[in-house]
């Protein structure tokens, strides 16, 4: 799943409406998080059997990419990426299929992705890249869908699954590789890249690693701040997971700041397996959690203002969460946070569902201008907070029809919600 705005994609990889488990992905409109509104199916153009088109997907603006980490173009289980208009998301429009310059049999292609206002980034864990099955990933630009670099870890091994998680922002990429030995088997680490040029900026790797930590294994970026999922780390218990912050406003040399729990961590619960980070707010995922039965799952809301004092303000939990449910999966934009849970059985046995959720400390955004937790009030915080999304073209600051176009009638829109201030 992703979000952008008031519009989300969720995928449904095992999907059978062009050919069994070809997979499709779906556009939802949460204008009114209370009443999500569906606005499309995309489906594949030209998928097989097993292809699991939306093994990953992401929004931004006015593109969407919707990955097939099992498609043949380049042999079996290559992989390939959809890359689309979705301007209007009613109607989406396919720009062109990502494939890369070097694609080979077996690589997965597509097993992650993410994409910014300028840029498409594409794990493909099992390439052969400097040895076996050590993984790669890809730099696409958003608008052409021309590649422009291929990554690779400077130090790559056999079986890193390099590419495993992928994020980008404002020009660096971060690549986790769960599987990465330095710290022993399945440590894990992750490492920036520049976006454009494909170098290598650093490797990180946890203070305190230690084998089977599967650090890596998620990662988000925004800003200054890089957040790394080490959900097999076993802190108090065995699998409790753990995620870390990351200072990278010098990506050449970034600096870890924090360490943090789930103030009720357990057994197997995965804390850490999802991240998500917008502003000074960080949502982490915990599948295996058990509050509401085994595998249940349960998501964390936590403030890292202070990135050296994260702060859990609360903890995220479906209305009607049930055994193996696996709610989990989060997205996060525009103080909306979507939770996934692969698991869920409304609609059939494992049919899915996903969960969106306002975050704040108990207030609502009060306006349009309201951009900067906690809501409630508009301040200086909120003008710094329009003025950043509306020069990155953000969907936060496009107020003003038509969507997806960023000019002076966004900003006009921003001052009269600012003007009129809270009811």
């Amino acid at each position: 799943m992703d979000i952008s705005g008031p519009i989300c994609i969720v995928s449904t990889f095992l999907d059978d409406d062009v050919a069994p488990k070809s997979g499709s992905a779906y556009l939802f409109d949460l204008t009114d998080p209370a009443n999500p509104v569906e606005l499309s199916k995309l489906l594949p153009s030209e998928a097989g059997v097993f292809e699991f088109y939306g093994r990953a997907v992401g929004i931004s603006g006015a593109r969407a990419v919707v990955s097939a980490s099992n498609d043949d173009d380049n042999g079996p289980n290559s992989g390939s990426v959809y890359l689309y208009d979705v301007t209007d998301p009613k109607t989406p429009k396919l720009i062109t299929l990502l494939l890369p310059s070097d694609g080979v049999e077996q690589a997965h292609f597509g097993w992650s992705v993410d994409i910014d206002d300028e840029h498409i980034v594409v794990g493909a864990i099992e390439d052969p890249g400097s040895h076996f099955c050590t993984g790669a990933a890809y730099v696409f630009d958003r608008n052409t869908g021309q590649e422009v670099a291929k990554l690779l870890a400077t130090d790559g091994e056999d079986g890193d699954e390099f590419g495993e998680a992928v994020a980008v922002s404002d020009g660096v990429v971060i690549v986790g590789a769960p599987r990465d030995e330095d710290a022993g088997p399945f440590s894990g680490s992750a490492y920036l890249f520049d976006a454009s040029t494909g170098v290598q900026l650093a490797k990180l790797l946890a203070d305190e690693g230690r084998e089977q930590d599967r650090f890596g294994g998620s990662v988000a970026i925004q800003g200054d701040l890089a957040v790394v999922g080490a959900w097999g780390e076993d802190g108090w218990y065995q699998s409790c997971g753990a995620v870390y912050l990351f200072d990278v406003s010098n990506p050449t040399e970034p600096v870890q700041v924090s360490k943090f729990v789930a103030d009720d961590g357990w057994f197997s619960a995965y804390f850490g397996i999802s991240v998500a980070i917008e502003g000074g707010t960080v949502v982490v995922g915990s599948m295996g959690d058990d509050d509401n039965g085994h595998n249940s799952g349960s998501a964390y809301l936590f403030d890292v203002s202070d990135p050296a004092v994260p702060v859990q303000i609360t903890k995220l939990l479906p209305s009607d969460g049930f055994e193996f449910d696996f709610f989990g999966l989060v997205a996060l934009d525009g103080g909306l946070a979507l939770i996934g849970a692969q698991g869920d059985d409304d609609n059939g046995e494992s049919s899915g569902s996903a969960y969106v959720f306002e975050l704040s400390t108990g207030a609502e955004p009060c306006s349009p201008a309201d951009l900067v937790v906690p809501f409630g009030s508009l301040d200086i915080s909120d003008v710094l907070a329009f003025l950043e999304a509306f020069v990155t073209m953000e969907p936060a600051s496009d107020l003003a029809a038509p969507l997806g176009t960023f000019d002076f009638s966004d900003v006009v829109a921003f001052l009269n919600a600012f003007g009129t201030g809270c009811p």
